[in-house]
């Protein structure tokens, strides 16, 4: 436990620090290497060796770096990783069956369409850094009400083949949580931001709503990976805490969720 709290500490630390001071090149830097790490995780976990990680690590780095080179292209990576996975389909049908063609895909898509967006929120203009809070906050604040409230009251479970301990409860409490802590978001941004900002407050609650219960699918569809496969962890790179997967599975839809939202109903 004191291991855990310790390496959580200083977690905490080195994301601020590149958050607060990073600007977006730091922040897309930060990125693109958890990308490239919850990749190779991901295709680790669902046992494909070296040969099938690296194109697929390769391009999860260099999607979301692209975005600092042009914005209009940042999907050429994945596009040219997808035309690569059909000819390899193809080529070795043989020894890479139809379902592990579709899971080179779905995995690395997973992370490299999640932490890109983690990107492209951050760049979104002046408004940027508070995006990128958001797409915290929601998370894991929705995973920290949760499991207060399943404490507290929780009886009826969830998902108990998936995940034992999660229960309707916890997921109804981590929704209320979530959402007040995201409109607690908006209310200091725009105290602190430094610029005048008019915060749009429906569509603020509306996306922690969706994007609440959308980290908690996030989390189950990162469990039913471990269990298909046997693992307990993705990784150790923090010690306690587990790898870049286990730490980030419940923000990359919410990334993906809160990036498009905005495109329709801008928050701030």
């Amino acid at each position: 436990m004191v291991t855990r709290i310790i390496s959580g500490i200083v977690g905490v630390a080195v994301a601020l620090a590149i958050i607060l001071f990073g600007g977006v090149p730091g922040l897309t830097v930060a990125v693109a290497l958890l990308a490239g790490l919850a990749t190779f995780e991901l295709l680790r976990a669902a046992g494909f060796g070296a040969r099938d990680r690296i194109p697929a690590v390769a391009v999860a780095v260099l999607t979301p770096l692209s975005l600092l080179v042009n914005g209009t292209l940042w999907m050429a990576p994945t596009a040219l990783y997808l035309l690569y996975v059909m000819v390899e389909g193809v080529m070795r049908h043989e020894a890479l069956p139809p379902e592990r063609v579709a899971l080179k895909v779905l995995l690395p898509a997973v992370a490299i369409g999640g932490f890109s967006a983690v990107a492209a929120l951050r760049a979104h203009g002046a408004d940027g850094l508070f995006y990128l809070f958001l797409v915290l906050v929601i998370p894991w604040l929705s995973d920290t009400g949760a499991y207060f409230t399943g404490m507290c009251c929780g009886k009826h479970k969830l998902c108990p083949v998936i995940s034992p301990k999660k229960t309707v409860e916890g997921f109804v409490g981590g929704i209320v949580v979530s959402v007040a802590a995201s409109a607690l978001t908006g209310v200091l941004y725009t105290l602190w931001c430094g610029h005048d900002v008019t915060v749009n407050w429906l569509s603020l609650l509306a996306a922690a709503a969706v994007g609440a219960p959308l980290s908690v699918c996030g989390d189950l569809f990162a469990s039913v990976i471990k269990r298909r496969f046997g693992v307990k962890d993705y990784g150790n790179i923090m010690p306690g805490h587990g790898g870049a997967m286990d730490r980030f599975d419940s923000v990359l839809p919410v990334a993906i969720w809160l990036l498009l939202w905005i495109q329709f109903l801008p928050i701030v």
